[in-house]
């Protein structure tokens, strides 16, 4: 299923629009086939969506492309919980009561159609949710990393500082891996403004521990010493 970064330009409100009657006619088909698409378990696929909804508006014209076009434009704004549906909606002179009919789908369908949306993309374990408590003890300190899976299932793993480090160097090998896979040319793998923190922590961490006097290799020597191991 396509990304929030794919949708914008496949908006087709003028299509939507246009038939606008037809989706009002068919609006509690509409809604019984939404229902079944969200209802758990949610396991459809965007193809699945679209032929679910294009049964609950058969027989009410000709599908030519610029229906098809409609139809995922109506997908795309609750995929989007788009924000500004009734003014992209109103610009094109949309009915009120399609504007509210559009308003109440999103509102109600928008969430778990965005679950639909990541598991296809992630798959069916993905997170959506991570918050840390630091539990202070008399000679030690512990972590609770509570996780959400699939805004529904809540998991807490406990750890200490120390360990939290294999988990640091997991992630980040595996991101830098999967960089070197894509032959460093998918960029967009790496978050900048992410990338910029850590080197923030890891020079906040530099003077730590230069300042207790613990001497770390060289930033060339750890390179020569990486490409080595590679």
């Amino acid at each position: 299923m396509m990304g929030q970064e794919d949708i914008e330009p496949d908006l087709n409100i003028e299509a939507l629009v246009k038939y606008e009657d037809v989706f009002l006619e068919r609006e509690e088909q509409l809604h019984r086939s939404l229902n079944k698409i969200t209802e758990e378990p949610l396991n459809h696929t965007l193809q699945e969506i679209i032929r679910l909804l294009n049964i609950a508006l058969s027989g009410t014209g000709d599908p030519d492309e610029g229906f098809e076009d409609a139809t995922r434009t109506f997908i795309q704004l609750i995929l989007r919980q788009d924000e500004e549906a009734a003014e992209r909606l109103q610009e094109e002179n949309a009915d009120p009561e399609f504007v509210n009919f559009i308003l109440n789908a999103i509102i109600e369908y928008s969430r778990d159609m965005q679950r639909l949306n990541i598991k296809d993309m992630w798959g069916d374990n993905w997170w959506s949710f991570i918050e840390m408590d630091r539990i202070l003890g008399d000679d030690r300190i512990t972590h609770q990393h509570k996780i959400t899976i699939d805004r529904t299932e809540n998991i807490t793993i406990h750890s200490t500082p120390r360990s939290d480090w294999e988990m640091v160097t997991h992630f980040l090998n595996s991101i830098y891996n999967s960089v070197q896979v894509s032959g460093n040319e998918d960029l967009e793998m790496i978050d900048i403004d992410s990338f910029e923190q850590v080197r923030a922590f890891m020079y906040a961490f530099e003077n730590m521990l230069n300042n207790n006097g613990i001497e770390l290799t060289d930033k060339e020597d750890i390179l020569e010493s990486y490409q080595n191991e590679e």
